[in-house]
């Protein structure tokens, strides 16, 4: 979940690492304590600290009964190493504050590449856990796969983390595509998104929520052939023309 979602899934997580607000906060590790989004707010409200002191996670990973345990096993998921406050909330908090600074001045919509990816933070925590992880992250290298992942983040992040405004009217040729699918008849053919659809789907909307849509990159590309005519607001039957078998028909 992202900044986009609605605020009801939103779940925050709100860090810092002063001492005086410490009674009202947890202390995660040595240093670093979490605090209600609400009390930091009202902390900031009463001048008892800015709001450059805390930094606001948004989203979080689950993992099942053992699942972690599992990865931990493998030993190929995961490194373990001890963390210190420099570590977790410096670099961090210091490029959050430029992020803003730059937004802050320029007054323009922010991009994957202004808010950063974290992937040069991990290297750097990468690299500072010793001599044998230089080794194996030289020994990794750069592959394709590697710089197709990195743009996918790209694109997570601009379309997941970065505010947009929710009434932003469509644009010309967008409010065409829809104005033409409400005379679809059955045979028309339907050609995917070349971009949209390679996160699962083409936009982050409650039409889209997990609970009633399951992700599909097969559409990436898909060419697709409308098996009954388009009527709003009902289902409609499609075959998929191309990439792999996701279903099949009844048989008649």
């Amino acid at each position: 979940e992202g900044l986009n979602s609605p605020p009801e899934r939103q779940v925050c997580f709100c860090l810092h690492t002063m001492e005086s607000i410490a009674d009202v906060s947890r202390q995660v590790i040595k240093g670093v304590f979490l605090i209600d989004i609400t009390q930091a707010q009202r902390i900031v409200a009463d001048g008892r600290a800015d709001k450059n002191d805390f930094m606001l996670l948004v989203g979080y990973c689950g993992w099942g009964r053992g699942q972690m345990q599992s990865e931990l096993d493998r030993g190929d998921t995961w490194s373990m190493a001890a963390a210190d406050q420099r570590a977790l909330l410096g670099e961090l908090r210091e490029a959050q504050l430029a992020v803003r600074a730059r937004q802050e001045l320029s007054g323009a919509s922010l991009r994957a590449m202004d808010v950063g990816d974290g992937i040069t933070e991990w290297r750097k925590l990468y690299l500072a856990l010793g001599r044998d992880f230089h080794k194996r992250l030289a020994q990794a290298g750069m592959t394709e796969d590697d710089g197709h992942t990195d743009d996918m983040l790209h694109r997570w992040i601009e379309r997941c983390l970065i505010p947009r405004p929710s009434d932003a009217p469509l644009t010309t040729a967008a409010a065409a595509r829809v104005a033409s699918l409400q005379s679809l008849k059955a045979g028309s053919i339907l050609r995917a998104s070349a971009s949209d659809w390679l996160l699962g789907k083409p936009a982050e909307t409650e039409d889209f929520s997990p609970r009633q849509f399951r992700p599909a990159q097969y559409l990436h590309k898909g060419v697709l052939l409308l098996l009954s005519d388009f009527e709003d607001g009902e289902p409609a039957a499609l075959a998929l023309l191309n990439g792999p078998a996701v279903g099949k028909l009844p048989e008649s």
